[in-house]
């Protein structure tokens, strides 16, 4: 065969293919989404803002590879669980509650694969039922007021641990608010997570779902681009930065404030209730980049811990090491986040509930 045949066939195969991946990428987006759209779920609530269905049983789409998606399960109270199942108000054992934002919530990853996940299948077989009362985007403010809520419907319990973010602080100085109602209303669009780049990018991953997630996975695998780390941990990216930058901090300043006040509430609230509450912290890739292993959020919420008689966990050791250099540092960001996004992956929720586990264990 000469060389001009194979070269022609050659380009006639790589045509072949970019054809039949532009035509199954427009069935997907025509079809696919229909079924599982982004958002089915959830549901905004007159009480706390926002939630997830009641019994849902729906996929929302993970953009690690442009169409991969995760499974979106609820239980009879609207918390993320591994089956749909009814809840009782009144458990026959000990129940522990968790609560969050979307890293407790355990966003793009499956129930099971998350720290909640993993620890509720640990705790069930000493007859301790888990429940993740987490959602994506909250804060303080809705922290207290769901609490509340599912207290006056008569939900029981004995334990809440609750994870603070990094970003509640912003949430609660410039996204939440009440109105004169007393509702919870948002002020402003939630700062995105990820780097939007609406060029060739996005149109290969509307277009061409299997090129760009070879692309993506070659990129991953590879180290290929460091765009989005570069950009989360830049100053043109705020959401994370008020513990390392005093000029972020001082604007935030009423976001702390705010937090302390409802933590503060929540915390009266459990006591009214004989709930012991603990409080939980952890970094992003942020404050790993910068060595930010006395971060001010360790500082601020152990110390109010610390005053209150609250345990208190510190995850912040378990990701970073005053002695790291940058390439040790992005090796722990690439093994324990997800790619090109802030959230812990498999394995950094595995790692928050081994050492959760170790903590708990030691109070049985």
């Amino acid at each position: 065969m000469s060389q001009k045949k194979i070269i022609f066939k050659t380009f006639l195969a790589v045509f072949i293919l970019i054809l039949a991946d532009f035509i199954a990428s427009k069935i997907h987006n025509k079809y696919f989404r229909e079924f599982y759209p982004i958002g089915d779920g959830r549901e905004q609530n007159e009480f706390y803002h926002h939630g997830i269905k009641k019994n849902a049983n729906t996929k929302e789409s993970n953009p690690l590879f442009g169409y991969s998606s995760y499974k979106l399960i609820s239980n009879s109270l609207g918390f993320r669980d591994k089956a749909n199942r009814k809840i009782s108000k009144v458990p026959d054992n000990k129940r522990i509650v968790f609560l969050g934002d979307s890293f407790v919530e355990g966003v793009l990853l499956n129930y099971e694969d998350t720290f909640v996940g993993i620890i509720d299948k640990e705790l069930k077989k000493k007859e301790i039922e888990v429940l993740n009362a987490g959602v994506s985007s909250y804060s303080p403010i809705i922290y207290y007021n769901k609490i509340k809520k599912i207290l006056e419907n008569g939900l029981k319990f004995d334990e809440l641990i609750l994870f603070i973010d990094i970003s509640d602080i912003e949430d609660e100085a410039i996204y939440y608010t009440l109105n004169n109602k007393k509702k919870i209303i948002s002020q402003i669009k939630v700062p995105e997570n990820q780097v939007h780049q609406k060029n060739f990018k996005e149109s290969l991953k509307k277009n061409y779902k299997g090129l760009y997630a070879t692309s993506r996975f070659l990129s991953y695998k590879f180290n290929l681009n460091d765009n989005f780390l570069k950009f989360v941990t830049s100053d043109k990216y705020k959401r994370d930065k008020w513990t390392i930058n005093n000029n972020v901090y001082n604007e935030y300043q009423k976001g702390i404030d705010s937090s302390l006040y409802y933590i503060n509430l929540l915390k009266v609230l459990c006591d009214k209730n004989n709930i012991k509450l603990t409080i939980a912290v952890y970094p992003w890739p942020t404050q790993i980049y910068y060595n930010d292993l006395n971060s001010k959020i360790i500082d601020i919420f152990g110390t109010y811990s610390k005053e209150n008689n609250i345990e208190f966990i510190n995850f912040f050791p378990l990701f970073i090491n005053k002695n790291d250099n940058d390439k040790k540092k992005y090796n722990i960001i690439k093994n324990y986040y997800i790619y090109e996004d802030v959230h812990f992956n498999k394995k950094g929720n595995r790692l928050i509930a081994e050492y959760f586990l170790n903590f708990y264990k030691k109070s049985l």
